[in-house]
């Protein structure tokens, strides 16, 4: 069940947007990256009288695709942190599509803002994709390297924050169904984003990783105990996915022992479940270069998911 647990401030700070995919794509991408770091240079909270009010709203590119906006919300730690959320033009509405898309480590939801990926939403809506809501939270705590997970001491709770936080803030009045809610991470982020897909089934009918893995990978120490390490390794839960649609992207340039061949065993794992899982084997760098490449192809697979709007 998702708490209540009200979002501390909304303002719309840019327009974004347009019809043309690969010709307008670095005009936007560099005029997302300005937007991004006047964004950045605020850092206050609104409108709650703790903070000064010192963004502007500022426009940074033509269209009318969509608006970027920026939340800050507050998971059950106390901890304070962006939301970026770009949605397209029009109505909100429950049988608009949300897309959630966790980033990596090291990371932060305004980079990940500037990397293409939004402007890549937006021209890809803007080409006949149809509605979606886009939604960049930020996965940082006390540890850098939080696995978009709750810490057994509790100093953490970054899936909370996803879920009992960032959720409510961004669907507010129109909580959607599972089958309109997806969510999606790169690295780190793609671990997290089949974490929290098979721990919440019930919320997510969709979930998709871009070079993610699936299984324990731990520095910093947020699971402590066996009971805390088998709650978070996707791989033993994969049944929980046996009603899901699945897209596991792995690039073919992955070196190291944790990334390679992670996408071939979970989907054995999703197949044996019964999931729906699809699995594309791409070159690329480990980088959000990759993730922007293979964004607009992963909306589209994600379309025939969601109920038509």
């Amino acid at each position: 069940m998702i708490d209540e647990l009200s979002c501390l401030a909304e303002r719309r700070v840019t327009s974004i947007g347009g019809p043309q995919y690969g010709r307008r794509m670095s005009v936007s991408r560099r005029q997302l990256l300005l937007g991004a770091m006047a964004i950045a240079a605020g850092g206050g909270i609104w409108g709650t009288g703790l903070f000064p009010q010192r963004d502007r709203e500022r426009g940074v590119a033509g269209g009318r695709a969509g608006t970027l906006s920026r939340l800050m919300v507050r998971d059950p730690t106390g901890r304070v942190s962006r939301v970026f959320v770009w949605r397209s033009a029009g109505s909100d509405s429950a049988l608009v599509p949300v897309l959630y898309l966790l980033h990596g480590v090291p990371g932060t939801a305004a980079g990940a803002v500037t990397t293409g990926v939004v402007a890549a939403t937006a021209a890809a809506v803007g080409a006949g994709l149809g509605p979606l809501v886009l939604v960049i939270p930020d996965g940082n705590g006390v540890r850098a390297d939080t696995e978009w997970a709750d810490a057994s001491d509790g100093k953490d709770l970054v899936a909370s924050r996803v879920i009992r936080s960032v959720i409510p803030a961004v669907e507010g009045n129109h909580p959607r169904l599972r089958r309109q809610r997806a969510i999606a991470g790169f690295s780190m982020g793609g671990y997290g984003a089949a974490n929290l897909a098979l721990q919440h089934p019930d919320l997510f009918g969709q979930w998709c990783s871009l070079d993610g893995y699936f299984r324990i990978d731990d520095p910093d120490k947020v699971f402590v105990d066996d009971t805390a390490r088998d709650a978070n390794s996707p791989d033993r839960h994969a049944v929980a996915g046996s009603d899901q649609r699945v897209l596991l992207i792995e690039s073919r340039s992955e070196q190291g022992k944790l990334i390679p061949g992670e996408a071939a065993r979970m989907q054995g794992l999703l197949n044996a479940a019964g999931a729906q899982v699809t699995v594309w084997k791409p070159s690329g760098p480990h980088s959000w270069t990759f993730v922007v490449s293979q964004w607009r192809p992963l909306l589209e697979w994600l379309k025939p998911g969601w109920i038509a709007v």
